[in-house]
């Protein structure tokens, strides 16, 4: 049959990718779990800061002299908070919540004989190359290649676009010292691993597998592309909805970064290029919020 324009104008644009869609649970399962897991990361999240509550107010009822020494150690001179202790605990809050998440998907695979790295591409297996280090090499240059994609598209779409002060942004502006150091490896390197394995291993693949099976929305199990398009969209999307403390604009383009990542993940068949154009991003954002003015 021959090919019409827009059909190798869409193969050009959204070609076959390398990752399997044979995701091993139904939708439904999936979608408990994704339920559950969303729930165990609020509880994760949200338990250090209950703990830590629950202590300062323990202490000052029972242990009064003991809370006066907590209330120096966490607060400064002034009475502001430490921004040491803060940093802190949002890390632990992070770490526990994502744990939590990854901690049950990983034994609910295992039920299954499944091991998460396997299932999610946690490996350079369908990367192009006849060695280990080719194979880096080819996750590297496509993740870079990506990066400096989205990076021309935004700094034109920015001209256009108006770009409020963030208030995550005067805050990092606001560290110093081993805050500073412990933020910048939160948002360039945990934050890259946990939100790929999640939005991009998981929610990426149920959405995928359950489009491709038409469970939702018959006509897409006819159109694999389209499926598959569609997960990229809706994965997308519940990744920018999880950063709702950030303005519109932001919003926008974390969409955005959403789809790409994604579509990488798709195309490649490994979720290695997908952590590092995500650090890479991270990691430049974060240099720029505190080195700009």
């Amino acid at each position: 049959m021959k090919t019409t324009t827009c059909e190798s104008v869409g193969n050009f644009l959204f070609p076959e990718g390398r990752l399997s869609a044979d995701f091993p649970w139904t939708w439904k399962r999936a979608a408990k779990a994704y339920f559950i897991t969303f729930g165990l990361f609020m509880l994760g999240s949200f338990l250090p800061v209950l703990i830590f509550i629950t202590f300062m107010l323990g202490s000052q009822l029972y242990f009064p002299e003991f809370h006066e020494t907590a209330m120096r150690l966490i607060a400064n001179p002034d009475g502001m908070p430490n921004m040491g202790f803060m940093v802190a605990l949002t890390v632990t809050s992070f770490l526990m919540g994502m744990g939590l998440e990854l901690d049950y998907i990983r034994k609910e695979l295992a039920k299954d004989g499944h091991s998460l790295r396997g299932v999610v591409g946690m490996n350079l297996d369908k990367i192009p190359g006849n060695s280990f280090l080719a194979k880096s090499w080819g996750a590297l240059w496509r993740a870079g290649l990506a990066y400096l994609g989205f990076s021309l598209f935004s700094a034109l779409a920015l001209q256009f676009l108006p770009q409020p002060e963030q208030p995550t942004i005067d805050f990092i502006r606001s560290l110093s010292g081993h805050a500073l150091s412990i933020t910048f490896v939160l948002v360039a390197i945990g934050a890259p691993l946990f939100e790929e394995l999640i939005f991009r291993g998981f929610l990426f693949q149920m959405f995928r597998g359950t489009f491709r099976q038409g469970r939702w929305f018959a006509a897409l199990a006819s159109n694999p592309k389209l499926a598959d398009l569609a997960a990229v969209v809706l994965s997308a999307a519940a990744f920018a909805f999880q950063h709702l403390q950030f303005h519109p604009t932001t919003l926008l383009f974390l969409f955005l970064m959403g789809c790409l990542l994604a579509e990488l993940y798709r195309r490649t068949g490994s979720l290695i290029p997908s952590m590092i154009l995500h650090a890479i991003n991270n990691a430049v954002s974060f240099y720029l919020a505190t080195h700009s003015h």
